[in-house]
């Protein structure tokens, strides 16, 4: 097997954030759509290069960094990327919509299941 040199991120180890209390207090976050078929995301690497790249242009790439999808549609996905100070090309109505925000939880790693044939 030939490695791959240029790889974006390092493999993810989910026991850091398996059964992990999330909190968070007024948090900007920066949100996004990504276009989906049967909730099966079709443009997410796309959307998150695009935003990824705003957020490290604005300094706002915190330590640490959550994501969350809301999975609202067939057709489509809310993306909410936690940022650690406001990004100026994230649009105003956005910024309103999550000042304020409250919440948490306990994150939950699943393992996807053999395939069966």
């Amino acid at each position: 097997m030939v490695e791959n040199e240029a790889v974006c991120c390092p493999p993810f180890q989910p026991e850091p954030w398996d059964e992990r209390e999330v909190t968070w207090l007024d948090r900007p976050f920066v949100k996004d759509r990504v276009r989906s078929f049967l909730h099966i995301p079709l443009n997410f690497a796309s959307v998150m290069k695009r935003n990824m790249a705003k957020i490290e242009a604005a300094g706002a790439k915190p330590e640490e960094m959550i994501v969350i999808a809301d999975e609202n549609s067939l057709w489509g996905a809310d993306v909410y990327i936690d940022v650690s100070a406001d990004v100026p090309e994230m649009r105003e109505e956005v910024r309103e919509e999550l000042r304020g925000a409250v919440g948490g939880g306990i994150t939950k790693i699943t393992r996807p299941r053999a395939a069966y044939l």
